[in-house]
């Protein structure tokens, strides 16, 4: 489980660069994931969280991913693109948010093709 504001990630897991910038956030586990992510996103970019356009603006359903993070697997990682960030939640409710630039060598999978499978 990561902690805090950690540098590391988990092997295979986020851009394939050791610089790269990114900020990592526990979820709460009654906390909602839609404004878990935004704020989140808007403490890492230093933006206003009310400025931000809704999750689903972004191609994102939230609430497909919680179900997938509350269902019976506990080794689940998600990744997605929103808000010009790279995002992986895993099943640990461990929210990292990595710089856009980053090259992520085909690793992120469409959030959106998940929620509609």
């Amino acid at each position: 489980m990561h902690h805090g504001n950690s540098d590391s990630t988990q092997s295979g897991i986020g851009p394939s660069t050791d610089s790269a910038r990114r900020h990592v956030r526990e979820i709460g586990p009654t906390e909602d994931l839609t404004a878990a992510i935004i704020e989140a996103v808007a403490a890492a970019t230093g933006n206003d969280p009310m400025e931000l356009p809704p999750l689903h603006r972004e191609g994102v359903d939230a609430e497909a991913i919680a179900t997938l993070l509350d269902g019976p697997t506990t080794d689940l990682t998600v990744t997605l693109s929103a808000y010009g960030h790279e995002l992986v939640v895993e099943s640990d409710r461990t929210l990292t948010i990595y710089d856009a630039a980053e090259d992520w060598g085909g690793i992120s999978t469409d959030a959106r093709r998940l929620a509609n499978d």
